[in-house]
């Protein structure tokens, strides 16, 4: 069984472009992506890990 997440979504505020108005988009920073609720859920479980192996 093949189940795949997804941690990123295209950006709805410049819907991909990474720019409004030829000015970098403040909501994925110019990447045309944000990261889907799955993937800040991740990214926050390894940035913890990481402090707690630090220690």
């Amino acid at each position: 069984m093949d189940k795949r997440i997804n941690l990123e979504k295209e950006c709805m505020r410049c819907q991909g472009a990474g720019k409004i108005d030829g000015k970098t988009c403040a909501a994925c920073e110019g990447k045309g992506t944000v990261l889907t609720e799955e993937g800040k859920k991740i990214l926050e479980y390894l940035r913890n890990s990481i402090r707690l192996s630090e220690h």
